[in-house]
């Protein structure tokens, strides 16, 4: 199942801020969805509207392949 929700460490690592930074912009993003109507879950941000609201919906939405017990030979 593909990740729906970014959190505040991600966030913060997609972008290069801090922590802190990351919960400021999550809370600014989710109240901007609350005005439209949309029920949001504290702390966590839509990854499609983190990436629209960043990137023009580009590069973040890309589907990541997973990687289950990798091993890496010599």
């Amino acid at each position: 199942m593909a990740i729906q929700f970014l959190t505040a460490d991600q966030v913060a690592e997609a972008i290069g801020v801090s922590r802190s930074t990351a919960y400021r912009i999550i809370k600014r993003l989710n109240q901007e969805l609350e005005n439209k109507g949309y029920i949001t879950v504290s702390g966590k941000v839509s990854k499609k509207y983190f990436a629209d609201r960043f990137y023009g919906g580009a590069e973040l939405m890309k589907p990541q392949p997973y990687v289950l017990n990798e091993r890496r030979v010599a």
